[in-house]
């Protein structure tokens, strides 16, 4: 049955002979390969083209002509590869994309295959050599490529050339890794050698070399190998940057003292700024703590002059008592404002000579005085001037007093009783301008009414001496230098006893009386222009008092009370009714009636201002209530660094809220400062306690640096045992834990470097040690010779003596080598005395094997000899000796001590020979 047949179902026609068959089949298969060269794309060509086990030439000639119709359908464009890959397995891809006319094909199909398996079989066993090739190229697993480079060996020798190249290359690529895992290795170990080296100028250099060739090769090394190397870098870099360090604060250091000076002048100029703060801001929490601890510091570095001694020493000074004095009565400002305030509650004199102790230090702020300290200088200067000036009215007063005494005295004396009336009355008015009257003036006066009583008895019989002396008395106030007001109180006098006197009285003269008013006339014009003037100033008053009042209405107008305290400046709010009541006060003189309904509405204006006021600062007290409850409430907190912070914090908020009640914020800015003060000293309380901690630390660091130094000391035996205490001592040092920063560091590498020095002190100890039971060994091996000697040629007495002296000997070693004792008393124990002669020439030997193994010459005597044993081992097929190790020459040792006696003379030269090898250990 054909495939065609097979296919579409169709049985043969049944045949006869096998003649009929073989060409029946022939012509069949042409027909098949026709058939299919006119098939469309479809599943019974691929189903033809399907690679199988196929079993006749015919099954294969149509397997073929249905893969080459799929070819041509792919290259006319009528099938689509990517369909066609989908519906058939990868062999039968293959074996029509290399019929294909387009080669890029069989690259794509073949480097679409992910099966090494797959890959590998069609390398070996492809249908064509460009799939194989194809194949072995897409192939880069190592162990695979190893494998099939044994496959294809023999079949195809292009396969086999790329398989070969890439073998090599793996090769190149493993040798290079391995190359480079040295260099690795090598470069690690420089590394961690250079940790140690002395630092120079090369330190740097080399480290950076070194760096520079890590980075080329850090990204093939091993983790632990990358953790060795960076952390030797890192130690590196760490020496560099300690050296840097000591030569900064080397150079710091020489800097600061340089800059000594001016790191003074700035401290006194930060301490004057601090007291020029004090007048301008309220006290705060001020510490001068932070000053004395620099100007300490900056005098460790370079002693202060005097002058500058002096100088911070009043400023410190001055500095503490204004904050003391701002914080009882308050600051400069707010003292100028109570002298500035006319109440008759305030004691002016004291609140004057506060606030001048307050500005007594102003003087050390030298050209930089505040304004505010200007202004309060010039209220002092003006309320000392007002007091001057009042001392000098009260002593003109009472000059004008005495004056008028005397004057009265005088008129009495020359017998003008009314002129001294007058002045009595004048005398009276003056009186009350003298609150306290000195005593002799007092008694004067007594003595002045006295002579007036009397004399006033005489001048009543008349009346026409009282009109007389009125119209004196009247003249006299012309000429007088009196007040408006007091002038004429006076001249209403004058004029109420004028009209006294006259009632009933007809002897008067017109011309008295026109003498009288003539005169009273006069003496009123000043008090005409006097009372003129006041009531022109009441006018004006009274205006100002209107513009003033209009200017608050219309200031409380604008203000949006609605907000609360959101957008009002109420420090700007109290400022206008302190300063509109001022200057209410100051224009006071005005008509009382016109005045009434003014009064009234400014009374009301300011009650609503002060309503406002004291609502704002109710809810500001509030406020700062809350805040002291925190302040209060971070006394619990155990975060002392937090805590401060937070009081900061705090304090920034307290100088934002608005105002309060001059009396309310002095209270309770005391309270809450209190409260940000014990935050602070329980801060200052835990720092002493952890400085108090880390100075504890110290000393002990100091004592454990002292006892690993003291093991320094020792020696021998002291040496090894003092050393068990290496590992308690480091031990009880990492239990001390943190220490001070600036003595941290230096007691670390102090006692590390103790540590160090006591590790090298054992170790070259033991060494020593190591070399003295070498050489133990030798020392009682040349007394077993002298034994042996004995055995030869001595007395059975003298033997056991030599025997036992050896004995002896060996019992007072104290270090052996491993195993060292036990071949000095098996050789002891020989009894055997072998010939000198033989044993001279092994030790000879033990000698020239020794020199061999060193590289040492050998004497001239015994070349010959060297040179003899060197041709024997070059016949025994030995060769060349390799270089002496340790090993070796210590087994040399008890070889040397297993040869038989020598002589002395002998013994001592081979013995300078031997040990003198055993040296370059």
């Amino acid at each position: 049955m054909t495939v065609l047949t097979r296919l579409f179902n169709q049985a043969p026609p049944a045949t006869n002979n096998v003649s009929e068959t073989t060409a029946d089949s022939e012509a069949q298969s042409a027909d098949s390969v026709a058939a299919i060269a006119v098939l469309d794309a479809g599943k019974p060509l691929f189903k033809l083209a399907t690679v199988t086990k196929v079993g006749d030439v015919q099954e294969i000639a149509v397997q073929r002509a249905a893969q080459q119709r799929l070819a041509q359908l792919i290259d006319s464009g009528t099938l689509d590869i990517n369909l066609f890959g989908r519906a058939v397995d990868i062999e039968t891809l293959l074996s029509v994309v290399v019929s294909c006319s387009d080669p890029a094909l069989v690259q794509q199909t073949v480097e679409s295959i992910k099966d090494d398996n797959l890959l590998g079989k069609l390398a070996v066993d492809g249908a064509s050599t460009k799939v194989r090739q194809l194949a072995a190229e897409a192939i880069h697993d190592p162990e695979q490529l190893r494998e099939m480079l044994k496959d294809v060996r023999g079949k195809d020798k292009n396969v086999y050339k790329i398989i070969r190249e890439k073998c090599d290359a793996l090769l190149a690529i493993e040798k290079a890794a391995a190359e480079t895992q040295i260099a690795i290795d090598n470069l690690c170990a420089a590394l961690e050698r250079h940790v140690y080296q002395p630092f120079d100028n090369l330190f740097a250099p080399s480290l950076e070399h070194f760096s520079t060739q890590w980075n080329g090769l850090a990204a093939h090394a091993a983790p632990e190998i990358k953790v060795r190397a960076e952390g030797a870098i890192d130690r590196c870099r760490e020496i560099i940057a300690e050296r840097v360090r000591a030569l900064d604060a080397e150079t710091a250091r020489a800097t600061a003292i340089a800059n000594a000076d001016a790191d003074r002048q700035e401290l006194l100029m930060e301490l004057r700024n601090e007291l020029s703060a004090l007048y301008t801001q309220p006290v705060a929490d001020r510490s001068l703590a932070q000053y004395v601890e620099r100007w300490s510091e900056l005098n460790g570095r370079k002693p202060a002059s005097a002058i500058d001694k002096e100088t911070f020493l009043q400023l410190r000074k001055s500095t503490e008592e204004v904050a003391t004095l701002v914080a009882q009565h308050g600051t400069v400002a707010q003292q100028v404002d109570r002298l500035r305030d006319t109440s008759p509650d305030i004691d002016l004199a004291s609140q004057a000579q506060t606030l001048s102790r307050l500005l007594n230090a102003a003087s050390l702020l030298g050209d930089s005085v505040p304004d505010v300290v200007v202004d309060a200088q010039s209220v002092l200067q003006d309320i000392e001037q007002a007091r001057k000036d009042k001392q000098a009215t009260k002593a003109n007063a009472l000059r004008q007093l005495g004056g008028l005494i005397r004057k009265a005295s005088g008129a009495l004396n020359g017998g003008n009783t009314r002129l001294a009336g007058g002045l009595r009355r004048a005398v009276e008015e003056k009186l009350k301008s003298v609150p306290v009257v000195p005593p002799h003036l007092t008694k004067q006066l007594q003595q002045l009414d006295e002579k007036l009583n009397v004399l006033q008895d005489w001048r009543n019989y008349a009346v026409a001496p009282k009109r007389i002396e009125l119209i004196e008395h009247m003249e006299a106030l012309i000429e007088m230098d009196e007040s408006p007001p007091m002038l004429a109180n006076q001249i209403k006098r004058l004029q109420d006893e004028w009209k006294v006197i006259s009632k009933g009285n007809t002897d008067d003269t017109d011309a008295e009386w026109q003498r009288f008013h003539q005169a009273a006339q006069k003496a009123y014009q000043p008090c005409s222009e006097y009372f003129a003037a006041q009531a022109k100033q009441r006018e004006g008053n009274l205006a100002k008092r209107k513009t003033l009042l209009d200017r608050l209405t219309n200031f409380v107008a604008a203000q949006d009370w609605s907000q609360e305290s959101s957008r009002i400046d109420w420090r700007e709010v109290a400022r206008a009714l302190r300063e509109s009541k001022q200057q209410w006060r100051n224009h006071q003189q005005v008509e009382r009636a016109a005045n009434k309904p003014l009064q009234k509405a400014f009374d009301a204006l300011t009650r609503e201002l002060e309503s406002h006021l004291e609502g704002e600062s109710a809810r500001n007290v509030k406020a700062k209530r809350a805040l002291i409850a925190r302040a209060k409430a971070l006394l619990t907190d155990d975060d002392s660094r937090q805590a401060i912070d937070a009081v900061k914090q705090l304090q920034a908020a307290w100088k934002d809220i608005g105002i309060v009640a001059r009396d309310d914020d002095q209270k309770l800015w005391a309270e809450f400062r209190e409260q940000c003060d014990a935050v602070f000293a329980k801060r200052q309380q835990q720092h002493s306690e952890y400085v108090s901690t880390l100075t504890e630390s110290k000393k002990k660091a100091i004592a454990l640096c002292e006892e690993a130094e003291q093991l320094l000391t020792l020696s021998g035996l002291e040496l090894i045992e003092g050393s068990k205490k290496i590992s308690a001592l480091s031990e009880l040092f990492e239990a001390l834990g943190e220490l001070p920063k600036a003595d941290g560091r230096a007691l670390n590498m102090r006692f590390e470097r103790a540590l160090k020095q006591c590790e090298k002190a054992v170790a070259a100890q033991r060494a020593r040690e190591k070399a003295q039971a070498w050489n133990n060994v030798l020392d009682t091996g040349d007394k077993i010779r002298v034994y042996r000697l004995a055995l030869l040629d001595g007395s059975p007495e003298e033997q056991e003596a030599v025997k036992q002296s050896v004995q002896t000997f060996i019992d007072s070693i104290q270090y052996w080598p491993k195993g060292g004792l036990q071949v000095i008393k098996s050789e002891l124990a020989k009894q055997d005395a072998t010939n000198t002669s033989d044993n001279e020439t092994a030790l000879r030997t033990i000698c020239v094997r020794a020199e061999i193994l060193t590289d040492f010459p050998t004497p001239q005597a015994d070349q010959a000899f060297r040179r003899s044993y060197q041709l024997q081992r070059l016949m025994k097929g030995v060769g060349q000796a390799s270089a002496a190790t340790k090993d070796q020459l210590d087994a040399m040792v008890y070889e040397w001590v297993g040869v038989g006696a020598t002589s002395d003379d002998v013994y001592g030269a081979l013995l300078a020979r031997f040990t003198h090898c055993r040296s370059k250990q």
